[in-house]
């Protein structure tokens, strides 16, 4: 079979009177697959849009969270940016450093550190916590998580109150290392500590909702 080569630049014919073909929103990745030993990738042009003052500290989007709206923390400002690019201010954060930002269907959570706010794609609210330095936020199993930095403490409330935390929360127990956050994948809370992880699974029982996995852990943080 012929290699057909992609061209990886614009190229016009000098003997025929045709139009240039142009590269457009290709990019190259090295491939072990190929007889060439690349690949090119076709990617959806993007365009460049601007919105508020400072640091970007943080973005979230997901599928059919606020009609697929992107999340963005710039500087001190949260704004929700629909598809055309066009930015609506939301709330404001405290801080300077990476938030972090959690969604479900109905809407999403920003954690910063001092306070924990909620928005169903309006105003922020900010939530009711009994715990302080809220550093991750999260969401699985129809609950929101939340870590407290400097504990071993991660917060847990119910879809149905997501601005009124009760002080539920599970604690790290094969060792006794400060939680530094978490990550959900496949449905599984991954909890790293300073010198561990652990993991724990819906338990499906509303008066403990999570349990740890068993003889599963890593003593490495």
């Amino acid at each position: 079979m012929p290699n057909l080569s992609i061209g990886s630049s614009a190229y016009k014919r000098t003997d025929a009177q045709l139009p240039e073909a142009r590269v457009e929103n290709y990019y190259w990745e090295k491939s072990a697959v190929t007889p060439n030993g690349e690949m090119w990738m076709p990617r959806p042009g993007l365009d460049l849009f601007r919105a508020g003052v400072g640091a970007l500290r943080g973005l979230f989007r997901a599928p059919g969270c606020l009609s697929g709206d992107l999340i963005a923390v710039i500087g001190s400002s949260v704004f929700r940016i629909n598809d055309v690019g066009v930015a609506t201010n939301i709330g404001t954060v405290s801080g300077t450093e990476r938030v972090i930002i959690a969604g479900n269907l109905a809407g999403i959570m920003v954690a910063d550190g001092t306070s924990l706010q909620y928005s169903t794609g309006g105003a922020m609210v900010t939530c009711s916590i009994t715990f302080s330095n809220p550093i991750w936020v999260g969401h699985t199993a129809g609950y929101w998580l939340c870590v407290e930095g400097g504990s071993q403490r991660r917060f847990y409330t119910s879809d149905t109150a997501p601005t009124v935390w009760d002080g539920n929360f599970d604690s790290a127990s094969s060792s006794t290392d400060r939680l530094l956050g978490c990550a959900i994948i496949s449905g599984r809370i991954w909890d790293f500590g300073e010198r561990s992880v652990e993991f724990r699974y819906a338990s499906g029982d509303s008066t403990a909702p999570f349990a740890v996995e068993v003889g599963r852990s890593y003593e490495r943080g």
